[in-house]
């Protein structure tokens, strides 16, 4: 997903396992990419990236895969895509113009239904969609996290998947430093107008929010709220490692960005 605390997740996964944490740029990551992959580094510990969706079936390479994500609720999702696009300066557009882009419009289910292109992102939807969305992410993915409790999940994910030797502390990273638009300067009717853009979005937001997050979290052994205070105080002043990261960084650029472009070479 976009704008959903990724960077920070994926930062997470470089500082455990450096080297052997590949973000995928590729579009269309398919099974077969998944086994170029393991055979060049059979120790890698997981991927991530935009590109990857569930649909793709790569737990058919590798069985024990298991695929995570995280949402965020919608409206805060999009104007906070709005500032990171402006930013960026991959748009110049004002808030009234984006809202009206079918493409921008409930991000996440179309991620979840597999739209990767502009046009993909363009499609319509309604409960059918909806419904199918709710699907694959209740019997696809082992783990949903909330980017509104960013902790909670943290600590939720590394017991349900028994990550056991996962480091979740953390950095913030990427948080968006200008924000051109804030809530409370929208207007009552273009909040009206976000809203009802992505209601999909939001009906699976709840989905999650309401069931199967809170389902994950009667699952926890422990007492939760203790362990998330706990959490947040040793992570106040924690850093990520220089060498974790810097190894990460060359196995990205000098190793599987040039691995990947050297086979579609001869595809």
């Amino acid at each position: 997903m976009i704008r959903t605390a990724g960077t920070t997740l994926h930062h997470i996964f470089r500082n455990n396992f450096g080297l052997n944490y590949v973000e995928i740029s590729k579009k269309n990551f398919t099974p077969n990419d998944l086994k170029r992959l393991l055979r060049f580094n059979k120790n890698i510990r997981a991927i991530g990236g935009h590109p990857l969706r569930s649909i793709t079936r790569l737990d058919s390479v590798y069985p024990d895969l298991k695929y995570i994500t995280f949402l965020r609720d919608p409206f805060d999702r999009f104007v906070s895509h709005y500032n990171h696009g402006i930013n960026r300066k991959h748009h110049h557009m004002s808030l009234e113009e984006r809202v009206k882009i079918p493409g921008e419009a409930n991000y996440q289910t179309k991620f979840l239904l597999g739209a990767q292109g502009f046009e993909e992102r363009g499609l319509t939807l309604g409960s059918k969609e909806l419904n199918t969305a709710k699907k694959i992410i209740a019997e696809d993915f082992s783990f949903v996290g909330l980017a509104e409790q960013f902790d909670e999940s943290l600590i939720l994910m590394k017991e349900i998947l028994n990550l056991d030797d996962l480091n979740i502390n953390y950095e913030k990273m990427h948080v968006t430093q200008r924000k051109h638009i804030t809530k409370d300067k929208i207007s009552q009717n273009l909040l009206e107008e976000i809203s009802e853009a992505n209601k999909i979005d939001y009906e699976l937001y709840c989905f999650v929010r309401d069931k199967l997050f809170e389902k994950q979290k009667q699952k926890y052994k422990s007492d939760f709220i203790r362990v998330v205070n706990n959490f947040k105080q040793t992570n106040i002043n924690y850093k990520f490692k220089k060498s974790k990261i810097l190894k990460y960084r060359l196995g990205k650029y000098l190793v599987y960005r040039p691995m990947f472009k050297l086979a579609s070479y001869f595809s």
